[in-house]
C-alpha cells in the first residue's frame, strides 16, 4: 500500500507525519507532498529517505498560489498513483480533499483542530465551519482525539461512518546527547512549548505566571517555540517588559526535537494555556516523560489530561495558577500525578502500541 501525505512539514504535523512513517511496519510505502518553504529534516522509512514533492503549499490564502498548488498535487498524485491519500490541516487538507475527489483516490483528512476553532470572531468561525461543510467531498476525517471526531460529526456534519478516530501518538522518549545545543537553567523551571500565537495563548501564559509569583515570588517560566509564525511575539515581549517579569519568564527559540524533550525532560511540570488544539504532542511527550500537566479544559487537551489524575484542567488564570502552586508545593504529588500521566501514556498514546491501528483504517 502506498501512501501520499499532503500537508506542510512544518510543527505538529511535522511530528504527525514522521512518527507515523518511521513506526509503521515494512510493507508500505510513503511519499510526502510539502509546501516550498517547508524546512524539514529528510523523513526516513526503513532507514531509506521517503520521497518528497515540493508544491506551492503555504499557509497564506493567496489564489494564484493555491491553484497552482492544486495543479501540481494533480500532477503528484497521476505521477505516483498512490493508494491512499493522507492530508492534513485546512489548507492542504482543502486541496488534498480536492485532489482526491477529482482523481477517484481514497482520501483521509485530519484536521489537527478544525479551521473554525481558529476564528477570532464568530463571522471568521461560521465561514470556516461553512467551508470545512462545503469541501467535505468523499473523504473520511481521522480525528487525532475524540473531542475532533465530535467536532467532526456535529459541526462539519461527517456522518458517523466517516468521522474515524486515531488518537496522536509518540514514541518512547530517546535523546541523543550529540544532538543537544541548548544550554539548560540552573533553577528549577515550568515549560510551555508553543509558538507565541492566538493558539497557544501567551498573555495568558503571563496572566498565570504572575499569579503563582504572589505565592512562589521565585519561580521561573519557559515558553519554547519562537519561530515560523510568531504572531503574538511583540506584544508578549513588550507584556513581560510591562509587568517587570524579565526575571521570571524567558522566551525562547524554537528548538529541535532532541532539545525541547530535553528540556521537558528536566522541568519540574508541563503547563498549556491554549485555546484550542488538535491533541497536542507537547502534553504526550511530557507524559511520557512523567511530567504532571497543567492545561486549560479545551478542545484536545481534555482528551489526554486526566484532571485530578494526571494533572489539573482548568477554566481562568486563577485555576491554572492554583494548580501549578500545588503541584510546586507537593512533590509527591507532582511525581504521583506524573505516573499516572506516564502509565496513561503507555496505554493509549504509545505509537508503537497503536500503529497498527492506522495501517488497518487505510486499509478499509
Amino acid at each position: 500500500m502506498k501512501v501520499m501525505h499532503i500537508c506542510q512539514m512544518i510543527g505538529g504535523i511535522d511530528t504527525y507525519v514522521r512518527n507515523s512513517i518511521q513506526a509503521a511496519d515494512g510493507s508500505m510505502s510513503y511519499v510526502i507532498v510539502g509546501g516550498k518553504r517547508d524546512n524539514n529534516r529528510p523523513v526516513l522509512s526503513n532507514e531509506k529517505k521517503v520521497p518528497e514533492i515540493k508544491v506551492d503549499l503555504k499557509r497564506e490564502i493567496d489564489i494564484i498560489s493555491d491553484f497552482r498548488a492544486l495543479y501540481q498535487i494533480l500532477n503528484a498524485i497521476k505521477s505516483e498513483h498512490p493508494d491512499v491519500i493522507h492530508c492534513h490541516s485546512a489548507k492542504a487538507g482543502l486541496l488534498g480533499r480536492l485532489a482526491g475527489w477529482l482523481t477517484g483516490t481514497k482520501t483521509y483528512y485530519t484536521p489537527h483542530a478544525f479551521s473554525f476553532l481558529s476564528g477570532e470572531t464568530t463571522r471568521k468561525r461560521r465561514l470556516y465551519k461553512f467551508l470545512e461543510r462545503l469541501t467535505r467531498f468523499d473523504a473520511k476525517v481521522i480525528a487525532c482525539g475524540e473531542t475532533e471526531q465530535r467536532l467532526a460529526r456535529n459541526y462539519v456534519k461527517y456522518p458517523d461512518y466517516r468521522a474515524l478516530v486515531w488518537h496522536n501518538c509518540v514514541p518512547e522518549p530517546v535523546i541523543e546527547p550529540e544532538e543537544l545545543t541548548l544550554h539548560l537553567p540552573k533553577r528549577p523551571y515550568i515549560l510551555f512549548i508553543g509558538r507565541p500565537s492566538y493558539q497557544k495563548n501567551p498573555l495568558l501564559f503571563l496572566d498565570v505566571a504572575q499569579r503563582v509569583m504572589k505565592t512562589l515570588p521565585d519561580s521561573y517560566f519557559i515558553m519554547l517555540g519562537v519561530g515560523f509564525y510568531s504572531p503574538a511575539l511583540k506584544q508578549m515581549q513588550e507584556e513581560v517588559k510591562n509587568r517587570n517579569l524579565k526575571d521570571n519568564i524567558k522566551v525562547l527559540n524554537w528548538a529541535n526535537h532532541d532539545d525541547a524533550l530535553n528540556y521537558l525532560r528536566n522541568s519540574e511540570l508541563y503547563i498549556t494555556v491554549s485555546r484550542y488544539e488538535g491533541l497536542p504532542f507537547s502534553v504526550l511527550e511530557a507524559m511520557s516523560l512523567g511530567k504532571a500537566v497543567v492545561a486549560t479544559n479545551v478542545a484536545g487537551n481534555c482528551d489526554c489530561v486526566k484532571d485530578g489524575v494526571t494533572g489539573f484542567l482548568a477554566e481562568d488564570a486563577d485555576s491554572l495558577a492554583e494548580g501549578v502552586i500545588k503541584l510546586m508545593q507537593d512533590k509527591s504529588l507532582r511525581e504521583k500525578m506524573g505516573q499516572a500521566g506516564h502509565d496513561y501514556y503507555e496505554a493509549e498514546f504509545n505509537i508503537q502500541k497503536r500503529i497498527g491501528l492506522l495501517k488497518d483504517i487505510y486499509a478499509r
